[in-house]
């Protein structure tokens, strides 16, 4: 992956029931997510920021069977509000991000989360 400032770089393990993203974002406000692949298909959905602001959580069920998973490669994941579709969120992490890039990993370690809970 390329080093690029505004980007939070992480990875998850292969096989995850959910992507969960650790962010401080606005309680119960609804957030359109797009996750981009290597080869530049999106898919999107919606989720909610938990009550706490900490988060949110993708549904694998959301999200085509088998996407995420070790021979998928890099993604992007990027935020908007659902109120405006162009208007992309930044979100604080250890410091504010415009997004996310992750890959997914072999082995047993079990990781779903992108970022480190608050």
């Amino acid at each position: 992956m390329d080093c690029k400032e505004d980007v939070f770089q992480d990875f998850l393990s292969n096989c995850n029931d959910d992507i969960i993203l650790n962010a401080e974002l606005v309680p119960g406000e609804e957030y359109r997510w797009v996750i981009i692949s290597r080869t530049g298909s999106e898919y999107s959905g919606t989720s909610l920021a938990n009550p706490y602001g900490t988060g949110l959580t993708i549904l694998q069920t959301d999200l085509p069977a088998g996407l995420i998973n070790s021979y998928g490669g890099s993604f992007k994941l990027k935020l908007y509000a659902t109120s405006n579709d162009c208007l992309q969120v930044v979100f604080k992490m250890a410091r504010y991000y415009s997004e996310v890039w992750f890959d997914t990993r072999r082995g047993t370690l079990i990781k779903e989360t992108l970022g480190c809970e608050f």
